[in-house]
């Protein structure tokens, strides 16, 4: 989430312009981000490595056409990272595996791609949520 992004750690809320850690930049993004924050994930750290160079590969920005943004970062062992984050019932098209509950990876049928748009995706809209999929793949450089 944290590399397919724009937002970032700032030290002034933009609200309250109390100084604490908070994130700034794309409203959405920045409620991922702060509550990523509060359960002690080091995201200052992992935002500060898309400025390495050579880090980010590229990006191709969230359009309302694509529903999706994607990047691609360099990973330290000779491997390439494509993130996807969007519309769940767009990005999950491109979605062969999930991780299930405990972290196991599982093959994606087309009835639990279903199940997720339908059940899941709906129940959160119906309650004027905003709902998201992030998708990556691992690479070889090559």
């Amino acid at each position: 989430m944290l590399y397919n992004a724009t937002a970032y750690v700032g030290e002034e809320d933009p609200v309250t312009k109390q100084k604490k850690k908070t994130a700034i930049g794309n409203v959405t993004e920045c409620g991922l981000i702060n509550y990523l924050m509060e359960s002690d994930v080091p995201c200052e750290e992992l935002i500060s490595h898309r400025k390495n160079p050579g880090f980010k590969i590229f990006d191709i920005p969230f359009n309302s056409g694509r529903k999706r943004a994607t990047s691609v970062i360099q990973l330290s062992n000779e491997k390439i990272r494509i993130f996807c984050k969007g519309a769940p019932e767009v990005v999950l098209d491109f979605c062969e595996k999930f991780h299930a509950e405990g972290g196991a990876v599982e093959k994606l049928s087309a009835s639990k791609k279903k199940d997720i748009v339908e059940k899941t995706v709906k129940e959160f809209a119906d309650k004027c949520y905003r709902t998201l999929l992030v998708a990556y793949l691992d690479l070889d450089q090559k």
